[in-house]
């Protein structure tokens, strides 16, 4: 069995770079629907380390906080830009002057940055991606979290998160070193493959490629759509079982103390 501890670990270095680039007196603000990925990467103690004293869901309404430096972990959907602008706004009548970081998961959109610009705050943000790649779910199970993709692909013929997840295998080819055997069912499993292979050639050198205890034999790439079934399955189900287990697991990123624990 494949251990995946060292993707949980490569990835607080990444957290701790987004949360740092601001000075101290932070507060964390984080979509709902991502802290329970989070919280399976999120060191709070690191988080402190880095000047966080306040974290939270991002709700509607006013974020009632003191402290001046906010950074936003959310999905880039449209939703939560006009809610994040109209916090901005709320925030604008306060005398202080306040410093804001927007983390777009899996990337900022151009929709998003335009909704940003109507919405009249776009030049008082600092934007940046945060694609986390693979995030471990358990020792051996990893998820990109990204709900939506089999309704992009499939309705709106967005193909940027096969692309996504290419890269994610690729960025888990790095700690585990070339996977030797690629095979795969379906159209779209063809195409992360080849590109795949492509982000292979791309990285070219072979020291890119750190050694790892970590070996994959081989990778299998099924198309969802050749099985659209076991998602309506009920929660006896071994995703459903998931569900129940490791969504109360993660229903928190917070630990004791109320500066830790999210709103």
């Amino acid at each position: 069995v494949l251990l995946l501890t060292e993707v949980n670990d490569a990835l607080e270095p990444e957290l701790g770079e987004e949360v740092k680039v601001l000075l101290d007196n932070k507060a964390l603000v984080i979509d709902p629907s991502l802290s329970g990925p989070l919280g399976r990467v999120l060191d709070l103690n690191l988080l402190k380390q880095h000047g966080v004293e306040k974290t939270m869901h991002l709700r509607t309404g006013p974020l009632g906080i003191s402290q001046c430096r906010i950074i936003y972990i959310v999905r880039a959907n449209l939703p939560n830009m006009k809610m994040i602008a109209e916090q901005i706004r709320h925030l604008m009548q306060d005398v202080r002057r306040f410093e804001y970081r927007v983390c777009m998961f899996p990337r900022k959109t151009t929709m998003c940055e335009r909704v940003l610009e109507e919405e009249g705050v776009f030049d008082d943000i600092s934007l940046t991606d945060f694609d986390l790649g693979f995030i471990p779910i358990d020792d051996n199970l990893i998820s990109l979290e990204m709900s939506d993709a089999f309704r992009e692909l499939k309705l709106h013929q967005d193909m940027t998160n096969l692309f996504d997840a290419a890269k994610a295998i690729m960025q888990l080819q790095v700690l585990c070193g070339i996977i030797p055997v690629i095979k795969g069912k379906g159209e779209n499993a063809k195409v992360v493959a080849d590109m795949l292979i492509k982000l292979r050639e791309e990285v070219g050198r072979e020291d890119e490629v750190v050694e790892s205890e970590l070996t994959i034999d081989e990778l299998i790439l099924v198309d969802r759509e050749l099985d659209l079934v076991t998602p309506m399955l009920t929660p006896l189900s071994y995703e459903g079982l998931i569900d129940e287990s490791s969504c109360r697991e993660q229903a928190t990123s917070g630990t004791s103390g109320t500066t830790n624990k999210l709103e």
